[in-house]
C-alpha cells in the first residue's frame, strides 16, 4: 500500500488562511469595514453641503448669499468703471472710473474662482459610492471652504486690501490731482472691502469643529490674534511675545 504523504502543519495553516481570507474579503469588502461610522461621517458631510449651498429667494443659506451679493457688486463696478471710462468726455471721471474697474476686477475674480463650495467638485461627491474615496472628497470639500473663510478673516487679507485701497487713493490724489478724490477712494475701497470680510459666512468653520469633535475626538477652537499675544517676564521689565 502507498503511503499517504502527510501535510505539515504549516502549510496546512498557510491553505486555511489564505481560505479564511477569501472569504473574509468576499464577504466584507474593504469599504465596509467599519462602515458604520463611514456612513455617519458621509451623511454628516452631505447635510453639511446641503444647508451650505441651500439657495432661494427666501432660504438662501449665508454662505451663498455672500457669494452672490459680493460676485454682483464687484461685477457691477468692474462693468460700470470700465463703461465710465470708456465713454466719459471728462478726465477725472474716465480716471477714477478705470481705476474702480481695475480694482473690481481682481474682487470679482476672486468671488467667481475661489468659491467655497466648487460646483464641481460637489457634483463629483454626490455621484460617488459611498466609500473611503467619498469620505476623503467630502472632507477636502469642507477643508477647503473652512480655510476659505479664515482667509477671508485672516489679518493676511486685511493689510492686502488697506494696501491696495491706499495705493488706488495715491494714483487719485497724484495722478489726476485730486487730495480729496483721492481720500474718498480710499474711504469707499475700504468701506466694501471690511462690509465682505465682517460678513463673511462661519458656517463652514462650525461644522468642521463639530465633525472634528464627533469623529476624531479633537478640539478645535478658533483663534483670535491675541491669543498669540503674551506677556513674558524678563530681567529688568517685560517682553510682549508673538507666537505664529
Amino acid at each position: 500500500m502507498a503511503q499517504r504523504k502527510k501535510i505539515k502543519p504549516l502549510t496546512l495553516k498557510l491553505i486555511l488562511s489564505s481560505l479564511f481570507t477569501f472569504f473574509l474579503s468576499n464577504a466584507f469588502p474593504l469599504d465596509d469595514m467599519g462602515g458604520t461610522k463611514l456612513s455617519k461621517q458621509i451623511r454628516f458631510l452631505e447635510n453639511t453641503f446641503q444647508q451650505a449651498t441651500r439657495k432661494g429667494f427666501l432660504i438662501s443659506s449665508k454662505t451663498v448669499r455672500g457669494e452672490r451679493n459680493y460676485t454682483a457688486i464687484y461685477s457691477g463696478l468692474t462693468v460700470g468703471g470700465l463703461a465710465l471710462h470708456l465713454t466719459s468726455k471728462n478726465r477725472s471721471v474716465s480716471f477714477t472710473s478705470g481705476l474702480i474697474a481695475i480694482q473690481s476686477t481682481f474682487g470679482s475674480w476672486d468671488m467667481i474662482f475661489n468659491r467655497f463650495y466648487p460646483t464641481m467638485d460637489l457634483a463629483l461627491f454626490r455621484e460617488l459610492p459611498e466609500g473611503h474615496k467619498k469620505l476623503k472628497l467630502g472632507e477636502a470639500i469642507l477643508e477647503n471652504a473652512y480655510k476659505r473663510e479664515v482667509s477671508i478673516r485672516s489679518w493676511n487679507r486685511r493689510i492686502t486690501g488697506l494696501l491696495v485701497n491706499t495705493l488706488g487713493g495715491i494714483a487719485v490724489w497724484l495722478g489726476d490731482e485730486r487730495p480729496m478724490g483721492g481720500v474718498v477712494h480710499f474711504l469707499l475701497g475700504t468701506l466694501i472691502f471690511e462690509s465682505q470680510r465682517a460678513s463673511v459666512p462661519t458656517f463652514a468653520s462650525k461644522r468642521r469643529a463639530v465633525y472634528k469633535s464627533v469623529f476624531y475626538n479633537e478640539l478645535v477652537s478658533e483663534k483670535n490674534f491675541w491669543d498669540n499675544v503674551s506677556l513674558m517676564p524678563i530681567k529688568d521689565g517685560i517682553a510682549l511675545n508673538l507666537s505664529f
